[in-house]
């Protein structure tokens, strides 16, 4: 299913869904991990923030408070959980971050196909 971007970045929050079998969880992980801002937390693997560059997520890495399993304070900026079933995309952060979840998106939907769930 064809997804329009821009209607999509619309939303708040996103849940990706494979149309059809799993989605490629290592890819998601490793293109997540390469791209420049983005900051996995060791407390909560499968959580990644997304900064619009190194220098924004390396001036919020100090005021980091240690995550738990239960509980967790992130900054506003896009969050992306890579669980087993689904990718979840957290949009909160708004249009300031359009130009890290926009190209993310993108490539998520070149993967395969998504539903939203």
């Amino acid at each position: 299913m064809a997804h329009d971007i821009d209607a999509l970045l619309r939303h708040e929050e996103l849940s990706l869904v494979p149309a059809s079998g799993r989605y490629d969880e290592p890819a998601v992980r490793a293109h997540l991990q390469a791209l420049d801002g983005a900051w996995n937390d060791p407390a909560r693997p499968q959580v990644f923030l997304l900064f619009r560059g190194a220098g924004e997520r390396d001036a919020y890495l100090p005021t980091h408070v240690a995550s738990t399993a239960t509980e967790y304070s992130y900054p506003i900026v896009p969050v992306i959980e890579v669980r087993p079933d689904q990718v979840y995309v957290n949009l909160f952060a708004g249009e300031a971050y359009e130009a890290v979840t926009r190209p993310l998106l993108e490539w998520l939907l070149a993967l395969q196909s998504f539903d939203l769930a």
